[in-house]
């Protein structure tokens, strides 16, 4: 299965969309979708089309349907968001996403620009 195949997918994410009914366009819906890339796009849904016995849209080999390994870009996310991470604030005030050892920890950057922790970690 190559993970290609994959690449330009969208869920829709029923809870955020909303059928137009009461604004005048009966049978459609705003639907929010996700995308492969974790970006929220809007599509205007037919109704009929999407509940027809056969619909002339949509794969039935949907990715989170399928078994097996995960494709190489999945599998790089969940080992990404699976690593300690600093923590510490920015100079944004977001918090510092750089992977360290354990939990708790902080990273080079953060540990340089807090001389007790160097003297703290030299004893």
């Amino acid at each position: 299965m190559d993970a290609r195949q994959f690449d330009g997918f969208a869920l829709v994410d029923w809870a955020r969309s909303a059928c137009l009914c009461d604004v005048g366009a009966p049978g459609h819906s705003l639907a929010v979708a996700v995308t492969d890339d974790g970006r929220d796009v809007l599509w205007l849904i037919d109704d009929a089309e999407l509940h027809a016995e056969h619909p002339r849209h949509g794969d039935s080999r949907q990715p989170h349907e399928q078994v097996g390994p995960l494709p190489e870009r999945w599998r790089e996310r969940v080992a990404w968001s699976a690593a300690f991470r600093c923590g510490r604030p920015t100079k944004s005030g977001r918090p510092c996403k750089l992977p360290v050892d354990q939990a708790g920890g902080s990273c080079s950057f953060h540990r340089a620009a807090n001389p007790d922790a160097e003297r703290q970690a030299a004893s």
